[in-house]
Formats: C-alpha cells, structure tokens, sequence
C-alpha cells in the first residue's frame, strides 16, 4: 500500500505517514508529571533537614511560610 493510500485511509497528511514509517518504533506520548505544591519549597526544606534532620514537619512549614491547610 502507499503512502498516499495510507494517508488518505487514516486521514492523516502523507508527511505523517512518512515520519511513522521512517520511526523506530510506535509514537508515544510522554506527558510530564503535574509537579507537587512543595516544589517550590524543596530547596528550603532540604537545608532545614540537612541542618535538623529530626526537625518537625510542623516547624519546617512555619519556618518556610507554608499557607497551605
């Protein structure tokens, strides 16, 4: 079958097809992690745990303005 023929069955354009035919294997998409609210925090946190590894997690989110309930 050809690539015109393809294209025209999927209803994809003939490039597409192309680029699938030319791949290793299947397309997949790969959608990144929707990330934590202590993101931006980390760092913080980390110097605090490293200071005062038994540090409560209370005083930690005092200590690094943590608003969140």
């Amino acid at each position: 079958m050809g690539v015109k023929a393809i294209a025209r069955r999927l209803g994809v354009a003939r490039n597409t097809v192309r680029a699938a035919l030319r791949a290793e294997g299947s397309p997949r998409y790969v959608r990144e992690g929707p990330g934590s609210a202590v993101d931006p925090f980390e760092p913080a946190i980390r110097r605090l745990l490293a200071a005062t590894p038994d540090m409560a997690a209370t005083v930690i989110a005092e200590r690094i303005g943590w608003t969140r309930v």
